[in-house]
């Protein structure tokens, strides 16, 4: 949707988020192996929601008023983006993307910061079959 948008913006866009995506993948398949921390689970996630509200918001504001009637891809993107957000969310889950992707970018970074964050996720769901 975004790269069907034939300007400038939607070129930068869609390399930026792409960017984003790429990096972000490469993080769910590092978490799917054998071995990883549970605890990243939620965290990624909620990295994920937020990535979807990011796009969805980029495709609307790059649509601007189009992007709200109903026939719009953009409108439909945005309730889709929405359903994720919630659609069989726990708690851990919420927590992190409340928290927003500063939190989550510091835990991929420097975890140790973040000692009494990781807790009580790991506390809330000790599988990742729960999350």
């Amino acid at each position: 949707l975004i790269a069907g948008h034939d300007s400038d913006r939607g070129r930068s866009l869609v390399r930026r988020l792409s960017d984003q995506i790429d990096a972000l993948h490469a993080r769910v398949v590092a978490a799917c192996a054998p071995g990883s921390d549970p605890s990243l689970i939620p965290l990624l996630r909620g990295e994920c929601n937020a990535l979807a509200l990011r796009v969805t918001h980029a495709a609307v504001a790059l649509y601007k008023g189009n992007a709200l009637l109903l026939s719009h891809p953009a409108q439909r993107l945005a309730r889709e983006a929405m359903f994720l957000l919630v659609w069989s969310c726990p708690d851990p889950v919420i927590d992190c993307t409340v928290a927003g992707p500063m939190i989550t970018s510091v835990w991929m970074v420097a975890p140790e910061i973040c000692t009494d964050w990781k807790p009580a996720f790991s506390a809330r769901a000790s599988t990742s079959a729960e999350l």
